[in-house]
C-alpha cells in the first residue's frame, strides 16, 4: 500500500505530465496558426520587393548603358532585350565598356597602344 505522500507525488506527476502535454499542444497550435502564416506572408512580401528592386535596377542600368555606349546598348537591345540583363554583369564589364569609349574618342595613336596590349 502506498503512503499518502507517494500517492500525492504520483498524482502530481500525472498532473504535471497532463499539463505539459496540454501546454506543448497549445504551443504547437499557436506556432502553426499564428507564427508560420506570418513568416510566409513576410517572406512573400520580401520576395516581391526583391523582384521589384531587381527590375528597377535592370531598367536604370540599361539607361546608364545607353548613355555610356549607345552602340553596345543597341546591339544588346536588338538581340532580344539583353540590355535588361546587363545589370548582372555590369561590374565586370564596365571597365571594358569604358575602354571601348576611350578608344573610340581618341585618335589612332591610342588604337595602336590598345592593339599592342
Amino acid at each position: 500500500m502506498k503512503s499518502p505522500v507517494e500517492a500525492m507525488l504520483e498524482g502530481m506527476s500525472r498532473f504535471g505530465m497532463a499539463f505539459k502535454l496540454l501546454f506543448v499542444n497549445e504551443l504547437i497550435l499557436l506556432f502553426f496558426s499564428k507564427i508560420i502564416p506570418r513568416l510566409l506572408a513576410s517572406a512573400g512580401i520580401t520576395g516581391m520587393l526583391s523582384v521589384g528592386a531587381s527590375l528597377t535596377r535592370s531598367i536604370y542600368t540599361s539607361y546608364d548603358l545607353r548613355n555610356l555606349n549607345p552602340g553596345i546598348y543597341h546591339q544588346l537591345r536588338g538581340a532580344g532585350d539583353l540590355d535588361l540583363l546587363y545589370f548582372l554583369v555590369e561590374r565586370n564589364l564596365n571597365p571594358f565598356v569604358e575602354t571601348i569609349n576611350y578608344q573610340a574618342s581618341h585618335g589612332a595613336i591610342d588604337k595602336k597602344i590598345f592593339d599592342t596590349f
